[in-house]
């Protein structure tokens, strides 16, 4: 049957017209009990639509209700509050039609559901399975979900800006989740979840992705039931949230390179763990291979149980850096030479370890990371294992190590207690284990080490002496409480020396940092902070040690750190390069770039104790304040030991007692003296008063820059000062004497000096001018010199009675390998002296050569010592001047007087080697005579020993007698040799091992040293009136042990057949005397007075012989000697004793 066309599209326009009409002229209002009955069955709870609710038939059929809202919550409730602001169900014209509630979709707007699970998340998965709707859409979702964690029930999970769509075909067919979430300021997350249905498994295919390309992907399959069950491959990317967890929850950020995290593996899970064997894990530029346990607790009073291990063949840790301070893990170090301005957080790492440690509070089980390599700083390190076990109420480090680079390793372990007391007593987390480390390549590993904390030490570690301090190796105790960290018995060694430090680093800002260092041996050179000597010039301030002083103080330059740090230091032994400053103790503070010396003590510094307080403070750049030292030793002799070698050749005793207070003055910018550092003070040397000053422009104390000016000064009593420098203590109690050195560093490496020694009524002015020369400096001026005796100058020996007085001047020149001097003009002991010499220094020795003239010199007090009385001095001789230096000299007398000998010129060459002189070629002109002469001679340490050969010429007897008896004895020109040696360390034993000859021959003379024509009288009328003249003498005689004896010595008369013999025996140490001397006339045999030998014999003591006359028959009764006796040293015995005879009337004698 056929409809008419027209009229049934006139009754369909009219039904739809109603359709569209009918809601708003007459609203149509479903029943809200039984809309509400509907929800109530779909989500398990009663609910109330507290708004309008209104039926639209087109464009669809579609029904629209208004706030809704839960009744009320059941105590075993999931959902505990739910509110939709609008719903919208569509419906289908079938169901109106058969007056019944068939729904397509459901839609829900500005939503907000508080849901609490209670650590059951069953009722989620049932719900998506069990869907009431085939279609869900959800708009505008803010959701809040508590109960998600078993452990933390808590816990609150916010959700906003969410869209979802769940759909299926039919209510039967698989469903599909989909969420995106829209926040404000990020990226948005979309979720698409396809869930199968069935009863034995369902198919699970569950995507997660992120606008910034994070993704995660779980394909497998679920086993429903209360034991439900998950299998399945997981796959995980993310290039951001790596980043953004590990920088909120741990404060640390991800270099771009390391920010990317892929997961990829097969997991097992259900209700109470998950598990994978084999998870690839690629973080952080590493690949990870993965072994995961992780299992919920059954109930709230258990702990999650984690097992994980981690194996990779490397891994980067260089992308890592903290996040929550300045302190920098780089790739390499920068190329500053100091460090930034804001001071480094040293302690952030340990600020942030309860952060790390109780992420894992709450859960038990076992971590293990190992790593075949990693890097670290832009290095490589090898053989990572950290092995963690965490339980209830601690995280166990069971085993920290690796080898890190530069052939260095750590080894550590410990616990970290949630909430409890450790050994620092403090409430809260504290952390306690043990930490070791060791390198072989200590600087390689501080300039690494220096990077990473943005800290370039390589300026500092070039200087370091790398054989001293490359092997490193320390043990220690470490402590980690909220309030500090602490490094307890941190002992080990650093190359040879070992070390032991205590640390103690609170983290309260107004706190100070302790630190309390032992250690064996430190040398400032191993470290770079000493250097080589740059003001040789000025040795008077080498008592300081040979220090880089700027370079030392600059690190001091906490570089604006807000921490102090109280500072205890023990040295057993200090040195800064060769200079050994003994055991030292420090205490004191640093810290915003200022150091308080509170005291420091050297107790052995080159056997001085050494006290010193003071401040210090550092602009950046230079260091300012001021140190007060005070100083004592016992002998000064190795503290001043430099001192000494500047000044020699000059010998300076300093064997002596020294007290010194000083103060030591950096001068700050603003200071009107800027830059200028000085030391000065006063103190007492071997009672001598001490007062110096040291200036210098120059931080690092190098007093040969211009400017740099030098006061030194000693004064006292001469005697104390002439024991300084090597002089006899000579002078009256009230002698004063000083010494006093002024210096100033000029342009060109100058210096301008002016020195002086004042000694009683004499001394040494020095002007001149220290300037560079090839063997480093050189010295140049005049010296002036006055005193009453110039022996004592020469060191230290017995010149009693040897005055020597001299004044003069001359011209030096003096460099650290010689002294010489020039147009010597002055006197000596009233004699002139001139000439010129060099004085070269040897290591043990010097060497003198110079070319010197006496004019008028008196040498009587070098004789050998001899009284009449007591004849020769059994004092030791003091010839330790021959030991004083090696000479070569050039020495020219005139008028030279030896006792009562008077020498009209004289000249040698002097060759002295070790104690030993010799003077090959003398030529001496005396008394008329022409003298050739030998010497040898030896003393200095070797016993005094002489060794002369002479031969003479034309030797005027009678002047020779005269000079020594004003009369002449023999008158005669005498030709002869002779040789004498002798040794001992007094006269009285050198005499007594003379030993040596003689052998003259004089030309016609006369006997007049006593009455021959009184001798001959005794004879009667035969008497010869010519008396003594005789033609020819010869004669020789020797020395044995100190013994003369002649030999054969005759003289031979004018008349025929008239002869004189002399023999005799003397004994120059008992001066006992045996002569005999027998004139005749020639050989009559009658027994006639006349033809017989008149004797003359003398015996006895020296001092007082007896003289015996006579024809033959000696005569008995003793009486003076007619003979005078030589004296050898001038006043002994300077008179002429006559015989009676001589004295008797030539008649009477008759």
């Amino acid at each position: 049957m056929r409809l008419p066309v027209f009229p049934s599209i006139v009754i369909l326009l009219t039904t739809l017209a109603a359709l569209a009409v009918l809601p708003l002229v007459a609203p149509l209002s479903p029943n809200r009990g039984n809309l509400e009955t509907l929800i109530d069955a779909y989500i398990g709870q009663p609910v109330r639509i507290a708004g309008h609710v209104e039926l639209r038939l087109l464009p669809r059929p579609r029904l629209f209700f208004h706030d809704l809202k839960l009744v009320e919550t059941p105590p075993k409730s999931v959902l505990k509050s739910v509110y939709v602001k609008r719903a919208i169900i569509d419906l289908s014209w079938r169901g109106i039609l058969e007056w019944r509630l068939a729904i397509g979709r459901l839609t829900l707007q500005d939503v907000q559901i508080d849901a609490d699970f209670e650590g059951d998340t069953r009722w989620l998965s049932g719900w998506l399975s069990d869907a009431k709707f085939p279609s869900i859409d959800i708009r505008r979702a803010n959701l809040s979900f508590t109960g998600l964690s078993s452990v933390d029930r808590a816990r609150r999970l916010q959700l906003e800006h969410l869209d979802a769509h769940l759909g299926a075909a039919t209510l039967e067919a698989s469903r599909r989740l989909r969420v995106q979430h829209l926040p404000q300021n990020s990226a948005a997350t979309r979720l698409d979840l396809q869930l199968g249905v069935g009863s034995e498994r369902m198919s699970v295919d569950l995507k997660v992705k992120s606008d910034d390309g994070d993704g995660l992907r779980f394909n497998g399959f679920i086993r429903p039931g209360e034991a439900w069950r998950a299998d399945g491959e997981v796959s995980l990317s993310s290039r951001a949230n790596l980043a953004m967890t590990l920088a909120s929850a741990y404060g640390l950020e991800v270099a771009p390179n390391g920010k990317n995290l892929q997961l990829s593996g097969l997991v097992r899970l259900n209700r109470h763990k998950i598990v994978s064997d084999n998870l690839q894990l690629l973080a952080l530029g590493g690949r990870f291979q993965t072994r995961l346990s992780l299992q919920w607790p059954n109930s709230q009073i258990q702990t999650p149980t984690v097992e994980a291990r981690f194996s990779t063949g490397i891994v980067d840790f260089s992308n890592l850096q903290w996040r929550s301070s300045n302190l920098q893990w780089r790739s390499a170090p920068p190329n500053t030479l100091s460090p930034s301005a804001e001071a480094p957080k040293l302690a952030e790492p340990a600020r942030l370890l309860p952060v790390w440690a109780t992420a894992l509070e709450g859960t038990t089980g076992r971590f293990r990371l190992e790593a075949d390599r990693f890097g670290f700083g832009g290095e490589t390190g090898r053989n990572l294992l950290v092995s963690l076990g965490s339980e209830s109420d601690r995280l166990r480090i069971e085993r920290l190590s690796a080898d890190l680079p530069f052939n260095s390793s750590i080894l550590g372990a410990g616990d970290f207690l949630y909430g409890k007391k450790g050994s620092l007593d403090l409430d809260g987390p504290s952390f306690e284990g043990s930490f070791s480390a060791r390198s072989s390549d200590t600087l390689g590993m501080s300039i690494w080490l220096g990077g990473l904390i943005d800290h370039d030490v390589s300026g500092f570690i070039e200087n370091v002496d790398e054989a001293r301090v490359q092997r490193t190796s320390f043990v220690t105790d470490i402590a980690w409480s909220p309030r500090q960290l602490a490094f307890q018995g941190l002992s080990g060694r650093l190359g040879d020396d070992r070390f032991r430090l205590d640390l103690v680093w609170p983290f309260e800002a107004q706190k100070d940092i302790g630190v309390t260092l032992q250690m064996e041996r430190f040398d400032f050179a191993d470290w770079g902070l000493a250097r080589s000597n740059n003001n040789n010039n000025l040795g008077f301030v080498s008592l300081l040690p040979n220090l880089d002083m700027n370079r030392l103080l600059s690190l001091a330059n906490l570089e604006g750190a807000p921490r102090y740090y109280d500072l205890s230091l023990s040295l057993d032994r200090l040195y800064a390069d060769v200079r050994n400053m003994g055991p030292v103790s420090f205490k004191g503070r640093a810290g915003q770039n200022q150091l308080h010396i509170e005291q420091m003590i050297l107790s052995n510094y080159d056997g001085a104790n050494v006290q010193l307080v003071g401040d210090l403070s550092h602009d950046g750049t230079q260091s300012y304040g001021n140190i007060d030292l005070a100083l004592t030793a016992e002998k000064a002799q190795t503290l001043l030991a430099p001192l000494i070698g500047h000044l020699s050749p000059l010998a300076v005793d300093l064997q002596a007692p020294l007290t010194l207070n000083a103060g030591w003055l950096l001068s700050a910018r603003d200071a009107p003296d800027w830059p200028n550092v000085s030391l000065k003070g006063e103190g007492a040397l071997a009672g001598l008063g001490l007062v110096f000053e040291v200036t210098t422009p120059d931080r690092r104390l190098d007093f040969g820059v211009p400017g740099s000016q030098v006061n030194f000064a000693l004064s006292g009593e001469a005697n104390d000062l002439a024991l300084r420098l090597g002089m006899l203590a000579q002078f009256g109690a009230d002698a004063k004497g000083d010494l006093t050195i002024q210096a100033e560093a000029q342009a060109g490496a100058v210096v301008s000096v002016q020195a002086g020694v004042g000694i009683h009524t004499g001394g040494f002015r020095l002007n001149g001018n220290i300037q560079p020369h090839s063997s480093g400096r050189r010295l140049e001026g005049r010296l002036d010199a006055r005193g009453q005796n110039f022996l004592p100058l020469l060191g230290r020996g017995d010149y009693s009675g040897l005055n020597l007085a001299f004044d003069g001047r001359t011209q030096i020149s003096v460099t650290k390998d010689s002294v010489s001097f020039s147009g010597l003009s002055g006197t000596l002991a009233q004699a002139e002296v001139s000439g010129e010499g060099l004085y070269t220094l040897g290591p043990d020795t010097g060497l003198l050569s110079a070319n010197l003239f006496f004019d008028g010199f008196d040498g009587s007090a070098f004789l050998p010592g001899f009284e009449v009385e007591t004849g020769w001095s059994n004092e030791p001789m003091n010839w330790a001047l021959l030991g004083r230096s090696d000479a070569d000299l050039d020495l020219r007398f005139r008028q030279l007087k030896l006792g009562r000998l008077p020498i009209e010129t004289a000249r040698g060459t002097f060759k002295l080697r070790d104690g030993v002189v010799e003077a090959p070629a003398l030529r001496i002109q005396a008394l008329g005579a022409e003298i050739l002469a030998d010497l040898q001679a030896e003393g200095g340490d070797l016993t005094p020993l002489f060794n002369l050969s002479a031969r003479v010429s034309d030797l005027q007897m009678a002047a020779a007698f005269e000079a020594f008896y004003d009369q002449p004895i023999l008158t005669a020109d005498v030709d002869g040799t002779l040789t004498m040696r002798g040794r001992g360390r007094s006269a009285k034993e050198m005499v007594a091992s003379l030993q040596g000859a003689a052998n003259f021959e004089a030309s016609p003379g006369e006997l007049t040293f006593f009455d021959l024509p009184a001798m001959q009288a005794l004879r009667g009328p035969q008497a010869d009136e010519r008396g003594g003249d005789f033609e020819r003498g010869l004669g020789a005689f020797t020395w044995r042990d100190g013994i003369l004896e002649t030999g054969i010595t005759e003289f031979v008369f004018a008349s025929p057949q008239h002869e004189a013999e002399l023999t005799s025996k003397f004994n120059a140490v008992t001066r006992k005397l045996n002569l005999d001397f027998e004139e005749r006339l020639g050989l009559a045999e009658s027994e006639d007075s006349a033809s017989q030998p008149v004797r003359l014999q003398v015996t006895g003591d020296l001092a007082k012989p007896q003289v015996i006359v006579g024809p033959q028959t000696p005569i008995s009764t003793p009486i003076p000697t007619p003979i005078a006796t030589p004296a050898l040293v001038e006043g002994s015995m300077d008179r002429r004793v006559e015989s009676p005879i001589e004295r008797r009337d030539p008649q009477s004698a008759r």
